[in-house]
């Protein structure tokens, strides 16, 4: 593998996903082990009390021992130590802790701000942080997300951007539903009956329109939704043509190819999601912050131009035939091609991230 990994280094590409992690991955196994073995010392200190209850001590002192038995040699009975930490065996905090091995480990994890468990359904695996301030990780089981958050990676983008587009998206799918034509001067929405005068006029914009015309559907709703729809769509592709390659041989740089187009594809997806929450009008109207816009907008033409030459490539290795494909395919042909993207999306994010304009519609974003 390394041999495949010295074409790229040696087209200036870089590979994120070779770099040395900031961060430890290991099963929630390890944890219970852990959990019993901090159980059983408790035990070995504190005489006549069972293990469920030394676990339910070690909840409380946020699973450190040491506080736990500074605090416990301050009196001189177990039943001193209870009452001088109001501790209550029987709340149902503690009955929860009881009832399964699952809960135990959750606690133990919400006690150290390092420990995240992995957001993947059905993943086991849990990572613990080098330091507070690892954005990203990839898990074991292949899911890539921001330690703080869960979400997929969204550096240099905060989680509350990421957080209200996901409230955004619900609804999207609201609007769908209750409503059947948009306006296609200010995409103000509406319900309308097969009765009513195929000619409206927009209560919002006063523009007339034609309700035969501009029937609403996801890719009318609004740009950025429609920019957001078709790049999930992408990164869905890719997952799949990375799939084919899993076990085959020869299938290397193939495969890295896909990784690389997957962390691309995740990057540029952030793009429609910022730009849907930007105050354009505001922005465009101020002298002061008049070409942020159009310079963000600017930056991202080249992008598209190598994206599309990029799905175009894929689509003819990974097309009918993978095999056939992967006999043919010319590794100096999209190499260039991912240089380029890999450029574009370094320029447009540095831009994004060293402009102090920005201007959102939501006063929290802002902040």
């Amino acid at each position: 593998m390394q041999a495949v990994y010295e074409k790229f280094q040696l087209a200036k590409v870089k590979l994120p996903f070779i770099d040395e992690p900031q961060y430890k991955i290991f099963s929630t196994d390890l944890i219970e082990r852990d959990i019993q073995k901090r159980a059983e010392k408790v035990k070995a200190v504190i005489e006549n009390v069972t293990i469920d209850t030394c676990q339910k001590l070690l909840h409380v002192f946020k699973w450190d021992n040491d506080k736990l038995f500074e605090r416990f040699f301050e009196v001189d009975t177990f039943s001193d130590f209870v009452n001088m930490n109001k501790i209550d065996f029987s709340s149902p905090e503690m009955n929860i802790l009881s009832s399964t091995p699952e809960m135990l480990v959750t606690s133990y994890i919400q006690a150290n701000p390092l420990l995240k468990r992995c957001p993947n359904n059905g993943c086991k695996k849990v990572v613990e942080l080098d330091f507070f301030n690892v954005k990203d990780v990839i898990c074991d089981c292949g899911l890539s997300y921001c330690s703080k958050c869960g979400a997929s990676p969204h550096s240099p983008f905060p989680c509350i951007l990421i957080n209200e587009w996901a409230v955004q998206l619900h609804d999207f799918e609201r609007i769908l539903v209750e409503n059947n034509v948009i306006c296609p001067h200010c995409y103000e929405v509406y319900q309308v009956d097969e009765a009513d005068h195929y000619e409206l006029v927009c209560i919002r914009c006063d523009n007339m329109f034609n309700k035969y015309d501009n029937k609403l559907s996801a890719d009318s709703i609004c740009p950025e939704y429609k920019h957001y729809r078709t790049l999930s769509e992408r990164l869905s592709k890719v997952q799949s043509h990375m799939n084919k390659t899993i076990g085959v041989e020869g299938a290397e740089f193939l495969s890295t190819v896909c990784k690389l187009a997957q962390s691309f594809f995740q990057k540029i997806r952030l793009l429609p999601i910022f730009s849907f929450y930007l105050d354009k009008e505001y922005l465009c109207k101020n002298p002061s912050t008049a070409n942020i816009v159009p310079l963000f907008e600017y930056h991202q033409r080249p992008l598209k131009t190598f994206c599309k030459e990029l799905f175009t490539w894929m689509d003819k290795i990974f097309g009918s035939s993978f095999l056939d494909g992967l006999k043919k395919y010319d590794e100096q042909e999209v190499l260039p091609i991912l240089y380029s993207i890999e450029r574009h999306l370094d320029v447009l994010f540095t831009y994004i991230n060293d402009t102090k304009g920005w201007i959102f519609k939501l006063p929290e974003i802002q902040e």
